[in-house]
């Protein structure tokens, strides 16, 4: 359990009320007309406070939002808005305040909680002070502030003046309410890719639900959260992206108290899909191509070519492996620091394939490839694997829908297949105990 913090500005509706920069001279206020600003990301910000009168400009009419904002005007922005003065030292009145500078007083101001770890979320965050994390995580996971498109964040650079109003803007946003904490639910966060969403299951059946449910059962929780973010078709690197970029997957890991990943499968089948869909003239973006392949898969002359097709797809199955490898320690390494408490359990590709099957060696060896890198960083969370359990089964269930004789070219895994991985993942649990 732990505990969830509503963010709170405290006195920006005063502060705004006065006006921005307002003791400064003429010339350097906070933008007039703001004839520079049409096409500028931050135009409607920009122009909406000028609707309200609080931001005026400069005397020849621009607001200039790529300027830097000097120490001496945003002090004064502070002492409005907190009722002290907040110095930066060894900092003249007008030098540039810097990102990460801006970041400290903003968290200060807006009463925002540190989150050192989601500053993990940028490819510059190691670069950030001890204490720039805390406050440039925490602005990042409540919206507040930003990164830039490269996946950077750039504390060393000069604050702007479109950033600054921005980041106000967000903060008086925010409602005012009493300060209070509360004890949260319980969070369980699944990410990856169509198995982790549960895809081809009942509802209810997917191993993420079952997993949710054991560990309900097991923990004794009267209350528990799951937030399901498994995407369908989604391979390492947009996995990775969403994880830096997308707020409500931050939001959703800072939270977690047990996070599930099911990831790399499609780095593998997307060359398949490709080559198959090249090769039987097919639409791999189409919502029927597995529908429209199974029945070109129905007659035996188009299963024979199958082996050739997979051959052909080698090379695009390889460059997936090695993108892998690539991703998986930054998707990892911005899980963790983004829940440092959390229980991770990760689990390895399955091979739909039989060993009957005339192609099953070239694609085995890359699932096994693929699974080595889940095995070698294994030091920070749980491995389930489903690779050796799916490999090892002796029911007469089939674990997954894949069936070449029925022409199915579905790998997702039948009612079956789905408990098997949620077997593996309580397993794993039973075993930490």
């Amino acid at each position: 359990m732990k505990n969830r913090i509503r963010y709170i500005a405290r006195g920006l509706a005063l502060f705004l009320a006065v006006c921005l920069f307002a003791v400064a001279p003429p010339t350097t206020a906070f933008g007039t007309t703001g004839s520079d600003i049409a096409g500028h990301w931050a135009e409607g910000i920009i122009r909406g406070w000028m609707d309200r009168g609080v931001v005026k400009g400069y005397e020849d009419g621009t607001f200039k939002p790529e300027a830097p904002v000097s120490q001496k005007e945003f002090m004064v922005l502070i002492k409005e808005i907190a009722g002290e003065s907040v110095t930066l030292e060894n900092k003249a009145e007008n030098s540039r305040i810097t990102r990460e500078e801006a970041a400290l007083v903003l968290t200060k101001i807006g009463g925002i909680p540190e989150k050192e770890g989601a500053a993990g979320v940028f490819k510059d965050g190691k670069n950030l002070s001890a204490g720039g994390k805390g406050a440039i995580g925490g602005l990042y996971a409540a919206a507040i502030m930003q990164g830039y498109p490269d996946g950077s964040f750039r504390g060393s650079d000069p604050m702007k003046r479109g950033e600054l109003l921005a980041a106000l803007d967000k903060i008086a946003q925010v409602k005012e309410e009493p300060d209070q904490t509360t004890e949260s639910a319980f969070q369980m966060t699944a990410l990856g890719d169509s198995i982790a969403y549960g895809s081809k299951a009942e509802k209810g059946f997917g191993y993420t639900d079952l997993f949710y449910a054991g560990i309900k059962e097991r923990k004794n929780l009267d209350t528990a959260d799951l937030v399901n973010l498994g995407k369908p078709g989604r391979n390492s690197s947009e996995l990775l992206r969403s994880i830096r970029t997308n707020k409500n997957t931050i939001d959703s890991l800072l939270k977690a108290d047990v996070i599930t990943i099911s990831i790399g499968g499609n780095n593998l089948l997307r060359p398949v899909k490709g080559a198959l869909a090249e090769e039987y003239q097919l639409d791999v973006k189409a919502a029927g191509f597995e529908r429209d392949l199974t029945r070109l898969l129905l007659k035996k002359e188009n299963r024979d070519k199958l082996k050739t097709v997979i051959a052909s797809a080698v090379p695009g199955m390889d460059a997936g492996v090695k993108q892998f490898r690539k991703d998986w320690p930054k998707i990892i390494g911005l899980v963790r620091e983004l829940a440092p408490e959390a229980e991770i359990y990760v689990m390895t590709v399955y091979n739909p394939l039989t060993e009957a099957d005339p192609y099953f060696k070239t694609v085995n060896k890359r699932i096994q490839n693929l699974n080595k890198v889940f095995l070698d960083g294994a030091q920070s969370y749980q491995v389930v694997d489903t690779y050796s359990a799916f490999d090892q089964y002796l029911g007469n269930e089939p674990l997954t829908n894949f069936n070449m004789m029925t022409g199915s070219f579905d790998i997702h895994p039948t009612k079956k297949g789905y408990e098997e991985i949620y077997q593996g993942h309580m397993e794993k649990i039973r075993e930490e105990k």
